[in-house]
């Protein structure tokens, strides 16, 4: 993919989606609690925003992080995939956040430990070279923090 033909889009989409997130909390915020009936609407609809949306987030998180140049300006190879290692990621990226979203829209917090340290002894044997930590790192940040705002979203319409 182009950088400077994907990078606008992805972040128009990327802020989009932060934008519709954010205002759904602050309606949230402003409205009486709802049913526990309609919350299981609520959640599903948040856990299905945050896969959306997270994928443009990390995407639009891995562009930047490592814009596609030449190794010559940067003095270093770009940030691709270590060969063999990091398969799955994108399912994994997927459940991660449906699974965060989710409990924090149920307010489970403490579930959040649980799915981070999943993940991180899940992918322990993988992360043996620096490039597939920055990638683990980076991924899980930028997946984790989308998923955190839609399932905001979704405990503050519950609550």
């Amino acid at each position: 993919m182009n950088f400077a033909k994907s990078f606008p889009g992805l972040i128009t989409i990327a802020a989009i989606g932060a934008v519709i997130a954010i205002a759904a909390c602050v309606v949230a915020a402003m409205l009486p609690p709802i049913p526990q009936w309609m919350a299981v609407g609520v959640i599903t609809t948040a856990v299905i925003a945050s896969w959306v949306h997270g994928w443009f987030v990390v995407k639009l998180t891995f562009e930047v992080a490592d814009p596609p140049t030449s190794p010559l300006e940067t003095g270093r190879q770009p940030l691709a995939p270590p060969a063999g290692t990091m398969r799955g990621g994108w399912i994994i990226g997927l459940l991660e956040r449906a699974a965060t979203t989710a409990a924090i829209g149920t307010g489970l917090f403490v579930a959040l430990a649980v799915i981070v340290a999943v993940k991180a002894v899940g992918r322990f044997g993988e992360l043996d070279k620096p490039e597939s930590r920055e990638r683990f790192i980076i991924g899980t940040l930028a997946s984790l923090g989308t998923a955190a705002l839609w399932g905001a979203a979704a405990y503050l319409w519950r609550i």
